[in-house]
């Protein structure tokens, strides 16, 4: 007759405790995982750089995906709850974004609110103010119309420029504003922040020392930027370049018409460049089409003038992008570079 075999007391009380143990880590390892203060960066620059401070010691929502047009995005219900749970909420400013900052704006939570580029860089660059920027425009918007506006607008006032990134030195100013920041609501982590961000800012000088060897291989007067919107700016002021804007005077939400054409592809005959580029952010007919007619030729790589790019394009961190951006220009001008 089989009789159950009896388990010793220790034993039992061995695996009970095994298994308690068990439960209990798993319950500390979640409650230390929901303790974390929650964090939201509106775009993939401030996430990125909010990664590299704060590793895994906050938990961080980014709402704009890599590659994503931050001039065309909607606000989801999920990210209006994150913005509602967040203790602190990292943001470009100077209208980059008007969706995204308007509902931060409206949202009554008491958490800290940070308009980043706009504390990085209180005296911004100008540049031309296309509507997308700072106005919402109704669905079906586009970047490439088929409608001619054949009317000539009249020139747009000039805006704040949010494109702070493109020059390294207003990145290594966003790091002190971020890890201020970070400290405030997780000051256990102070140190780490502070190493991090010394660390990172050293490489990002480094960075800034190597684009500007890039650059010197450009001859002078071959540094000139042309691209199908007004976003390089501040890497062309930082790193000597000139823009020719005339491009940029054309909004890329429309078609411009047979005087425009004629008026950008005279500008850009005048610059002698041999090389325009494109941008990942937008389509690239109204481009190819300048391109065509100036016979000049389009650089094969695009420019991440808007964010980074996804994982496998080479450009998903911040120090990814600038390299990506600058082997980009600096061979389509003539030059030469070094990865």
């Amino acid at each position: 007759m089989f009789r159950p075999r009896k388990i010793p007391s220790v034993a039992v009380w061995l695996l009970t405790g095994l298994t308690l143990g068990t439960v209990a880590h798993v319950d500390v390892a979640i409650a230390q995982a929901s303790s974390k203060p929650k964090v939201v960066a509106t775009n993939a620059i401030l996430c990125d750089l909010a990664k590299q401070i704060a590793k895994n010691s906050v938990e961080l929502t980014c709402l704009m995906e890599p590659g994503q047009d931050p001039h065309l995005y909607e606000m989801r219900p999920a990210d209006r709850r994150a913005i509602e749970q967040a203790k602190l909420v990292l943001y470009g400013g100077y209208r980059y974004a008007p969706a995204i900052e308007k509902a931060i704006k409206a949202a009554n939570n008491g958490s800290t609110k940070v308009a980043v580029y706009e504390i990085a860089t209180p005296k911004p660059r100008k540049s031309s103010g296309h509507h997308h920027h700072g106005e919402e425009k109704g669905k079906g918007h586009d970047h490439d119309h088929d409608h001619d506006h054949s009317k000539e607008k009249k020139a747009e006032p000039k805006v704040a420029d949010a494109h702070i990134w493109h020059n390294v030195k207003n990145t290594r100013a966003m790091l002190k504003v971020l890890r201020r920041n970070l400290i405030k609501i997780q000051p256990k982590s102070t140190f780490q922040y502070i190493d991090r961000t010394k660390a990172l800012n050293d490489e990002l000088k480094r960075l800034d020392e190597w684009i500007q060897a890039q650059v010197k291989t450009v001859p002078d007067d071959k540094r000139v930027l042309i691209t199908s919107h007004d976003a390089m700016g501040y890497y062309a002021d930082a790193y000597g370049f000139k823009v020719q804007s005339a491009l940029g005077a054309i909004s890329t939400e429309e078609r411009p018409s047979a005087k425009q054409v004629k008026l950008v592809v005279d500008a850009v005959r005048k610059s002698g460049v041999k090389t325009v580029f494109a941008e990942t952010a937008y389509k690239t007919r109204l481009i190819e089409i300048m391109a065509r007619e100036a016979d000049v030729k389009v650089a094969e790589k695009r420019l991440f003038v808007e964010g980074l790019g996804q994982p496998e394009s080479g450009a998903d961190t911040y120090q990814k992008m600038m390299r990506h951006n600058t082997c980009v220009i600096v061979t389509g001008l003539g030059g030469k570079c070094q990865s």
